[in-house]
Protein backbone atom coordinates (compact mmCIF):
# COMPACT_ATOMS: atom_id res chain seq x y z
CA UNK A 1 0.00 0.00 0.00
CA UNK A 2 1.17 3.98 -0.88
CA UNK A 3 0.81 6.67 1.29
CA UNK A 4 0.66 9.38 -0.17
CA UNK A 5 2.60 12.54 2.02
CA UNK A 6 0.13 14.91 4.01
CA UNK A 7 2.74 17.59 2.26
CA UNK A 8 1.26 17.12 -1.14
CA UNK A 9 -2.17 17.83 -0.24
CA UNK A 10 -3.24 21.10 -0.04
CA UNK A 11 -4.50 22.82 3.11
CA UNK A 12 -8.32 23.08 3.10
CA UNK A 13 -9.01 20.18 1.15
CA UNK A 14 -11.98 18.53 2.53
CA UNK A 15 -12.26 15.68 -0.19
CA UNK A 16 -9.94 14.00 -2.57
CA UNK A 17 -11.42 11.93 -5.85
CA UNK A 18 -9.05 9.96 -7.75
CA UNK A 19 -9.41 8.74 -11.97
CA UNK A 20 -7.46 6.61 -13.40
CA UNK A 21 -6.42 9.34 -16.37
CA UNK A 22 -3.78 6.55 -18.10
CA UNK A 23 -6.00 3.68 -18.08
CA UNK A 24 -8.64 5.70 -20.32
CA UNK A 25 -8.43 8.40 -22.53
CA UNK A 26 -11.83 8.63 -22.56
CA UNK A 27 -11.91 9.23 -19.11
CA UNK A 28 -9.44 12.00 -19.21
CA UNK A 29 -11.09 13.42 -22.18
CA UNK A 30 -14.52 13.53 -20.70
CA UNK A 31 -12.63 15.36 -17.15
CA UNK A 32 -11.43 17.86 -19.47
CA UNK A 33 -13.89 18.52 -21.65
CA UNK A 34 -16.20 18.78 -18.67
CA UNK A 35 -14.06 21.32 -16.56
CA UNK A 36 -12.23 23.39 -18.43
CA UNK A 37 -14.78 23.84 -21.78
CA UNK A 38 -18.13 24.45 -19.51
CA UNK A 39 -20.84 24.56 -22.09
CA UNK A 40 -19.39 23.24 -25.08
CA UNK A 41 -17.88 20.36 -23.52
CA UNK A 42 -21.01 18.27 -22.98
CA UNK A 43 -22.63 19.63 -26.11
CA UNK A 44 -19.63 18.02 -27.48
CA UNK A 45 -19.88 14.56 -25.83
CA UNK A 46 -23.52 14.12 -26.09
CA UNK A 47 -23.43 14.95 -29.71
CA UNK A 48 -20.45 12.05 -29.94
CA UNK A 49 -22.78 10.08 -27.86
CA UNK A 50 -25.53 10.36 -30.62
CA UNK A 51 -23.12 9.57 -33.14
CA UNK A 52 -22.42 6.38 -31.59
CA UNK A 53 -25.72 5.69 -30.82
CA UNK A 54 -26.75 6.21 -35.03
CA UNK A 55 -23.93 4.32 -36.12
CA UNK A 56 -24.59 1.16 -33.58
CA UNK A 57 -28.31 1.06 -34.92
CA UNK A 58 -27.55 1.10 -38.39
CA UNK A 59 -24.96 -1.88 -37.35
CA UNK A 60 -27.46 -3.62 -35.93
CA UNK A 61 -30.55 -2.89 -38.39
CA UNK A 62 -28.00 -4.56 -41.01
CA UNK A 63 -27.11 -6.93 -39.43
CA UNK A 64 -30.73 -8.27 -38.56
CA UNK A 65 -31.33 -7.50 -42.40
CA UNK A 66 -28.40 -10.21 -43.09
CA UNK A 67 -29.87 -12.68 -40.67
CA UNK A 68 -33.28 -12.17 -42.29
CA UNK A 69 -32.13 -12.83 -45.66
CA UNK A 70 -30.23 -15.63 -44.90
CA UNK A 71 -32.91 -17.24 -43.02
CA UNK A 72 -35.48 -16.86 -46.27
CA UNK A 73 -32.44 -18.41 -48.41
CA UNK A 74 -32.04 -21.56 -45.75
CA UNK A 75 -36.24 -21.36 -46.17
CA UNK A 76 -36.35 -21.65 -49.34
CA UNK A 77 -34.25 -24.39 -49.42
CA UNK A 78 -36.03 -26.20 -47.47
CA UNK A 79 -38.97 -26.45 -48.78
CA UNK A 80 -38.12 -27.36 -52.24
Amino acid sequence: MHIVQASLIPAGTTSVASIDFAASPLAWLTYVLTTEINIIGPILLSLAALALMLYNRKKIIAGDSKKSAKKDTVQKHQTV
